[in-house]
């Protein structure tokens, strides 16, 4: 057997769990060691940081980013590619200067119950990726979570919206 007798789609979906996996096992080890408040500024450091990664690829990939529809489009496809196909998401409503999507798979939240690993800071750190990630993409617009799965809501709806 060969590496490409696997189908990619079968690599690409270990690749991202196994990332998912790693990170949030370094991440809980990292608050076992160093105590939660040096964890969580780690974490929020690496997350922003990592957030603003997506608009280069997004670049790169050559994806339309003109207006919140396009912003949000190329954040999904980003982060997909990043995190995985566990990532389910749905439009509610949209217009050129605000879309409101639903996501009911996330690939970080399964990570952490997977690995039995509290959710502390998971939302935060989530914001702080996805901020930057749609602000790097079009720094004309922004976003925000108004519901979290990993705060106990049943979904996560986000909201990318142009800047007032």
């Amino acid at each position: 057997m060969d590496i490409g007798d696997i189908p990619a789609e079968v690599r690409w979906k270990i690749a991202t769990k196994a990332s998912n996996m790693a990170s949030v096992a370094q991440m809980h080890a990292i608050q076992e060691v160093a105590g939660e408040e040096a964890a969580d500024q780690m974490e929020s450091m690496i997350m922003g940081e990592g957030g603003k990664q997506a608009g280069q690829l997004a670049a790169q990939l050559g994806l339309p980013a003109g207006n919140a529809v396009e912003t949000s489009e190329a954040w999904g496809i980003v982060g997909m590619i990043l995190m995985g196909p566990e990532i389910e998401s749905h439009v509610v409503e949209a217009d050129e200067d605000h879309i409101v999507d639903r996501i009911t798979g996330c690939a970080m939240l399964n990570a952490h119950q997977e690995l039995g690993v509290p959710l502390t800071g998971l939302a935060e750190h989530c914001q702080q990726y996805n901020g930057n990630a749609v602000e790097s993409i079009n720094p004309q617009y922004t976003q925000h979570f108004t519901k979290r799965m990993c705060a106990g809501d049943k979904y996560c709806e986000s909201y990318v919206e142009l800047k007032k």
